[in-house]
């Protein structure tokens, strides 16, 4: 759980309270800060994440080509965002650190917490996929975001967009665990999850038409007053 930046996540009847300089009662607030280059093609994206979602976490994370990919710093950090969008925070995985160690990953967001003991199929692959990119931007900043969408597991739009000092940023869609990861983002230039990035370096999100979203859509919402850019 998040509690060491601009607000605390307080849990109440199954959802969650975001106490600040505005009062609002929401189930999912919590913060971003997942670097965008971490979303490029990888040992993890290239195979790992497909043959991940291919049995329950625990299995997948057992399989020599993960152990291998997750020796890097970029892909340990992926997959833990990965665990937060997918499990609940009742949940967790574990997977080796070294001679004799295990680092454990609990969930956050809980919009595939059946992943737990089976395979994650489409919908759950573009699920879990908008949550990660949702939470992702250039500099790795750790910025409040309110995540929602049309899942249980996400705050409701309605509620979200009637909050005071609440500011639509935009809306992520995608597949990272495909052979050939998409990702894309409505409603705002791609410059802003980009920015920063190495010269001549192809930003990984693209822009699409806000008119005909997917249902595995995830919006994000920053907060109007902390004058934090996401990017």
């Amino acid at each position: 759980m998040e509690s060491a930046h601009l607000f605390r996540i307080v849990g109440v009847l199954g959802a969650y309270r975001v106490e600040q300089a505005f009062a609002l009662s929401i189930k999912r607030a919590l913060a971003n800060g997942l670097p965008t280059p971490n979303l490029r093609p990888s040992d993890l994206l290239r195979g790992g994440l497909r043959g991940l979602a291919r049995d329950s976490l625990g299995a997948g994370l057992a399989r020599p080509r993960l152990r291998a990919a997750l020796r890097d710093a970029g892909a340990r950090a992926l997959l833990r965002y990965t665990v937060e969008c997918a499990l609940d925070p009742s949940q967790h995985v574990t997977f080796p650190a070294g001679p004799g160690g295990a680092t454990r990953l609990s969930g956050q967001v809980g919009l595939a917490p059946a992943w737990a003991g089976g395979a994650c199929d489409e919908s759950c692959q573009r699920w879990v996929s908008a949550c990660v990119l949702a939470r992702a931007n250039a500099r790795g900043q750790r910025v409040p975001v309110v995540l929602s969408g049309r899942h249980p597991a996400l705050a409701e739009r309605a509620q979200v967009a009637d909050a005071a000092g609440l500011v639509e940023e935009g809306t992520f869609v995608g597949n990272l665990f495909a052979a050939r990861p998409a990702l894309g983002v409505c409603g705002e230039a791609p410059s802003r999850s980009c920015a920063g990035t190495t010269a001549g370096a192809s930003c990984p999100m693209r822009p699409i038409a806000c008119g005909t979203l997917p249902a595995e859509s995830v919006t994000v919402y920053l907060q109007r007053s902390t004058g934090v850019a996401r990017n």
